[in-house]
Formats: structure tokens, C-alpha cells, sequence
């Protein structure tokens, strides 16, 4: 909640703009679990997640995305992990960064812009 996410029905928390999801954090100990007494809360780790196609500005939402990540990190004690539990540095950051930019601009070659209804629709964006 510091972090500007709201934890939602699911059990999860997002982080919304204008109704839309930007991006989700979830519970990678016990998935779409979190505990209301944050005292005892316990996890193997917290997933944050974003759907590409959802996003109007992919690499702005991912960039918005990291920071969070960090600010949950520096007040949670945490270190910030790639997929194969490997430190995430700032070149891996790049990496990700260029990938999402590059599906931003394969989507738009075909047509269908990030975000868009049509995009939305096509990708089962909620």
C-alpha cells in the first residue's frame, strides 16, 4: 500500500491508472495469499507483473514497475531477483526493457497498439 498498490478481490495487489491494471504483485510463497498482519507475514517471495499488450506505454509501465520493485525491496530488506532467482542488475533491467520495447514495436508493425482496445480484446487483457 506505501507503494500505491491496492490489494484487490483476488487477494492480490495491483497497481491501477485511469481503471486499468499497470501491474500486479502477488504472493510467490502461497500464490494470491497475503496476510492482513503484516507482523507475521512470511513469503519465499513477491512477483511483480505486467501484461505487455495491456499497457498504453509498455516501457514506461515497466519502468514505473521497477521502481516499485526497488522501493519494495529497500523497505521490505529484499533483494530484487531475475527468473532464475539470480541477482536482477541494471544491464539485466536493460535487457527486459528491450525486449518489451521490441514486442511494443512488433504489435504496432502489425497495426495494434499497446493498450488499445483492439489489443486488449486480441491478448484477453482484463
Amino acid at each position: 500500500e506505501r507503494a500505491g498498490l491496492a490489494l484487490d478481490a483476488g487477494n492480490v495487489f495491483t497497481k491501477r491508472a485511469n481503471e486499468r491494471v499497470l501491474f500486479r504483485l502477488t504472493n510467490l510463497g502461497k500464490p494470491e495469499s497475503f496476510t492482513p498482519d503484516w507482523d507475521d507475514f512470511r513469503t519465499t517471495g513477491l512477483a511483480l507483473s505486467m501484461s505487455v499488450p495491456g499497457a498504453q506505454d509498455p516501457a514506461a509501465t515497466f519502468d514505473h514497475m521497477i521502481e516499485t520493485a526497488k522501493q519494495l525491496a529497500s523497505f521490505l530488506g529484499a533483494r530484487l531477483l531475475d527468473q532464475d532467482q539470480k541477482p536482477l542488475s541494471e544491464k539485466g533491467i536493460a535487457t527486459i526493457r528491450a525486449q518489451i520495447q521490441g514486442i511494443d514495436s512488433k504489435m504496432r508493425s502489425f497495426g495494434i497498439a499497446p493498450g488499445s482496445e483492439a489489443a486488449r480484446r486480441l491478448f484477453a487483457v482484463e
